[in-house]
């Protein structure tokens, strides 16, 4: 299902993001931003909750098939993917030199508890 071209900052998903630049909003929220493959590659190995995914087609194109087999597993969990052009892709990152991937996540809960428990699900040692 071909997806359409967000071109505009006025766009709601892409407001949200925007606003979640101020820890006020992102503690109001419960959300938090990531952005660039590395971290994009850590949150989904550890399961973080993703609420919504914003690329722009060069990081799609440009992607290793790691990222690709990753980016589509997300995508079908049914979380909200939207392809951003890169200029409003600037306008939301908060990066000098964006990659071209940013994401949403629910905050997590810092307790160990929380860090045993996806030790175990991952078989990473904490």
């Amino acid at each position: 299902m071909a997806q359409e071209l967000i071109t505009s900052r006025q766009n709601a998903a892409v407001k949200n993001v925007i606003k979640l630049k101020q820890k006020k909003n992102r503690d109001r929220e419960k959300q938090f931003v990531l952005e660039g493959t590395k971290l994009f590659m850590e949150a989904e190995a550890w399961k973080v909750e993703f609420t919504a995914v914003f690329v722009t087609p060069q990081w799609i194109e440009g992607a290793e098939e790691t990222v690709k087999s990753a980016f589509k597993r997300l995508k079908d969990t049914g979380i909200p993917v939207f392809t951003v052009d890169t200029s409003v892709f600037e306008a939301m990152s908060a990066l000098k030199m964006p990659e071209g991937v940013l994401c949403t996540a629910h905050k997590i809960d810092a307790s160990e508890k929380f860090f045993e428990k996806n030790a175990k699900k991952t078989g990473k040692n904490v």
